[in-house]
């Protein structure tokens, strides 16, 4: 769901997409061919909004990319630290 990390529209569209799509059932425990997942999108991007809610629905956090890196990690990264304390809490 590249939607996540759309930075091209502001936060309030971004999550406005992400939650019409996560309405019509898109899959956010699955990454794409490189095992980037939704939220670990919306991390990399800080779109702080989306990440919490992405994190209401049921998914796993732990998830790990084809490197082996969780949205945790992917949040260091990127130096988003308003993302990294959504994900610790």
């Amino acid at each position: 769901m590249l939607a996540c990390s759309n930075s091209s529209a502001d936060e309030i569209v971004t999550y406005n997409i992400v939650s019409n799509l996560i309405k019509k059932g898109s899959l956010l425990n699955i990454g794409d061919k490189y095992g980037v997942t939704p939220l670990m999108r919306a991390a990399i991007s800080g779109r702080v909004s989306v990440v919490e809610l992405i994190l209401e629905k049921d998914i796993n956090i732990e998830m790990r990319d084809r490197q082996g890196w969780t949205a945790v990690f992917w949040t260091i990264y990127h130096n988003q630290p308003q993302c990294l304390e959504i994900l610790l809490k």
